[in-house]
Order: structure tokens, then C-alpha cells, then sequence
């Protein structure tokens, strides 16, 4: 609430009914209250009219920072600690206190229970002398005529007290030109003012670090976008306000979530991830889900497989010119695609009716061949291999019986006829059985 209240020229005090009040100063405010010679017992002028025609407010000790406006000597400076203060504030403070003024006193008087600490007062005081005891010049003195000066003041201190009567004494303390102007610091204060400035405090937050007995080291960004806790039981980095890198103390295990880049890095012994996305993986022992990426080799040049994704290929290299590889997509569907000196010398791929075998020059070399379902499977166009053997019996058939009637006609000697039978029988000189002719009846 000070703070708040400094920001606004203003101070917060307990009034003396138990409520909290801030009570705003301004250099052209009216008194708030007039006290007659009759009012006081006693009013000692402590230190010559004080006057404030300069502002500067600390916003940080530590960082050195500092806002300033109005101008004057350090006696006609006011200073204050705000933490909030900034350039706009400090103007406007200047502003409103710029020429404020008040005279600093020792003052003891009648009780008035309604004043309270802030509110202004005016009272005279009569200093008037006789003329033997003038010490000054005519010209050089100013005093009115019935010796009574009047005076404005400032209740900053206030005390009530009873004895017989209600009593009040007021202060209004300031410091002295001289001590504003040259401020003599005792060994005590000079460490005391060092170990302020050098001491880290608990819950005050240097660049977005603050500690305290709760969580320990905590640094937190003003966005929210990342915090880092630090303590015996915490090791965490925060994304928002979800985990992104922490130490899993029963586990015995830091964990990470979220994507972790890098320029390089050297990882020893086996990663296992669910999804891995990138140009090029080198690796000994890679166990994962998936592994997703633009190419895969098991060697940069020389004998090796490559899974690219540059038409999908799926390629084993014996060396650059000798090579097998898996096309996705090779006519009509899937194909494996054989190379020799980079060209393509031979093909296997599967259509909509069937496997296709292509090749340059294909030489079979099997130790035993079944076919399911005959010879009559194997083609060529418009012929199968079960009619070509056919044609070839047919042309063997007649060509035998072509051969056995030359040998009937050189070599029969004579023949038979068995009716019962219906068995034509040839028979050579010596009688032996050239051939039998079934005739039908």
C-alpha cells in the first residue's frame, strides 16, 4: 500500500479510529487547520522552510535505477523507493509537489484529536523585538508591524498524551541544508547499506529469479511461456505450465517431453523413440515405433541398402552400376527393377492379372520343376506348350507308320486272316510275325 500511496503522492497511515487512510500532498493544497497563538505552548523552528522543487524516485537498489525530474540542489530534492515508479509517474509526482513547502518544528499544544498525521496546519509565532535590541539594518529587515509571523507546517510525527488535560505534541522533522548536501555515513550504515545491496532476498525477483522457502530456486519468465524450478525434491524445466525436462526421483531418471533440436550431439548406447523425423540417421542400434525420414542407408557409397523417399525406392547396391531395387509403382504395380552398368536388364512386377518376369537374357537353373496343372498352363501367344507336343505326336505317329509300311513292303512273305478276330497277320520268309492289322467288320 506504501508504494501504491507513493505513486499517487500520497502516504497510508492508521487513522486514530483503526481505519487505513491515504492522505494526498500537493504543493497549492489548502491548510486543514489554523492554530492560534492561544492553541500552543511551545513552537521551535527546527531547520530553515523546507522546499521540494526536485523529484527522484529508486525503482531498483540493486540495478542502479532511477527516474528524475524537476531540478534543485539535494536539499530541494525529495527522494523515495518505489518499485513501480517509471518516468511518467515521477513526472507527475513533480507536478503535483513541485514548489511544496513546510516549515520544520518541534510543537507541543492543546489536544485536538481530529488532526492526524498529514494534515496541514498554520500558526503564527511573534517575533517581534524592541528597537534597542534591532541588531539589523532598516533596509535588511522585514518583520510585521504587531511582531507576528505567520508559519505553514506539516504534521508528520504526532503523539497524544492525557494528564489533567488532553495534549499534543507535533514534529515536522527535516534534515539541514548542510546534511542534505554532504551525507556522512558511519561504518555501521556503510555495511549495512553494502549487504543490502550485495545480500540476495527471499521472494524479490532478480531478472525473473526469486527464491523462497516454498520452491526453492525459481526463475520465471513474465509471459509465462517457461519456468525452471530448483530444490531438493524438484528439478524441473516448464513449458507453460506443463513439465518439458525433469528429474523423475523414483524412477532415478531425467524424462523429457516436447522436441528437443540440436546442432550436433553424440548419444551412446540405444535410443528408443515412437516417431523419429529426419534427413539422415547414422546409427548402431536405433529400436523404435517408426522411423520417418527422407533417407535411411546403411552406408554413405559403396555395398549397402537405402530406403529413400524420392519415388519410395528400396534399393540394394552391390556398387554404383550393379544394383536390385523395390519400386512401389513399376507398370502396372509393385516391381523389383534389376541393373547392370545402370541399365535395366530385367524386371519382376505384379499386374491387375498376374507376375510378369521381363529380362534381357534369362537362363533357368532348377533341380526339380512341378507344374500346377499341366503343359496346357505354359503359353505363347495363340499357343499352349500341351498343343505344340501334340503336333509333334501327330507328325512321330505318321512318320512311324510311314517306316512300318516300307518295312512290310520289302520284308512280308506271306499272311493270315482270323475272321474270329478280325487280326490281319504278316510274316516274313522264316515265318516270325511282321505285323498284326486289326480290321474292323
Amino acid at each position: 500500500m506504501a508504494n501504491i500511496a507513493g505513486c499517487n503522492a500520497a502516504s497510508v497511515f492508521v487513522s486514530l479510529d483503526g481505519k487505513i487512510k491515504f492522505k494526498r500532498f500537493a504543493a497549492a493544497a489548502p491548510i486543514d487547520f489554523d492554530m492560534t497563538s492561544r492553541d500552543y505552548i511551545r513552537a521551535k523552528l527546527t531547520n530553515p522552510i523546507k522546499t521540494y522543487t526536485r523529484i527522484v524516485v529508486t525503482a531498483s537498489t540493486e540495478d542502479d535505477i532511477a527516474y528524475a525530474a524537476g531540478a534543485g540542489d539535494e536539499g530541494k530534492t525529495l527522494r523515495l523507493d518505489n518499485p513501480f515508479a517509471t518516468q511518467q509517474i515521477v513526472n507527475d509526482l513533480h507536478a503535483q509537489l513541485n514548489g511544496f513547502a513546510y516549515q520544520p518544528l518541534e510543537m507541543d499544544t492543546r489536544g485536538f484529536p481530529q488532526l492526524e498525521p498529514g494534515d496541514s496546519i498554520e500558526f503564527v509565532r511573534n517575533e517581534g523585538t524592541t528597537w534597542a535590541q534591532m541588531t539589523s539594518q532598516w533596509a535588511n529587515t522585514n518583520v510585521p508591524w504587531d511582531g507576528m509571523v505567520h508559519y505553514r507546517s506539516i504534521i508528520l510525527h504526532q503523539t497524544l498524551s492525557f494528564k489533567g488535560g488532553l495534549k499534543m505534541s507535533i514534529q515536522a522533522p527535516s534534515k539541514s541544508e548542510q546534511q542534505s548536501e554532504f551525507v556522512t555515513k558511519g561504518p555501521l550504515t556503510q555495511q549495512v547499506e553494502s549487504i543490502d545491496k550485495t545480500a540476495v532476498k527471499q521472494g524479490k525477483s532478480y531478472y525473473g529469479v526469486t527464491t523462497s522457502k516454498e520452491e526453492g530456486l525459481v526463475i520465471d519468465r513474465d509471459d509465462g511461456k517457461a519456468k525452471a524450478v530448483f530444490n531438493a525434491d524438484e528439478l524441473t524445466f516448464y513449458k507453460g505450465s506443463s513439465k518439458a525436462l525433469w528429474f523423475d526421483v523414483a524412477n532415478d531418471k531425467y524424462k523429457f517431453s516436447g522436441t528437443l533440436e540440436g546442432v550436433d550431439g553424440v548419444f551412446k548406447g540405444t535410443i528408443q523413440a515412437g516417431t523419429i523425423i529426419g534427413g539422415t540417421i547414422n546409427g548402431s542400434s536405433i529400436t523404435g515405433g517408426t522411423i520417418t525420414g527422407s533417407l535411411i542407408r546403411t552406408s554413405s557409397d559403396g555395398t549397402r541398402i537405402e530406403l529413400s523417399a524420392t519415388n519410395n525406392l528400396l534399393t540394394a547396391y552391390y556398387n554404383s552400376n550393379y544394383y536390385i531395387s523395390i519400386n512401389p509403382l513399376y507398370g502396372g504395380g509393385p516391381g523389383i527393377q534389376f541393373f547392370n552398368n545402370g541399365n535395366n536388364v530385367g524386371n519382376i512386377y505384379m499386374s491387375s492379372n498376374g507376375l510378369w518376369i521381363g529380362a534381357d537374357n534369362l537362363f533357368l537353373s532348377v533341380g526339380s520343376t512341378t507344374i500346377q496343372g499341366g503343359w496346357s498352363q505354359l503359353k505363347i501367344p495363340n499357343q499352349t506348350l500341351q498343343a505344340a507336343l501334340d503336333s509333334k505326336a501327330d507328325v512321330s505317329a505318321l512318320n512311324s507308320k510311314a517306316d512300318q509300311s516300307y518295312v512290310v513292303a520289302r520284308d512280308v512273305y506271306s499272311a493270315s486272316f482270323d475272321s474270329s478276330t478280325r487280326n490281319l497277320k504278316l510274316y516274313n520268309s522264316s515265318g516270325a510275325t511282321l505285323v498284326t492289322v486289326n480290321i474292323p467288320s
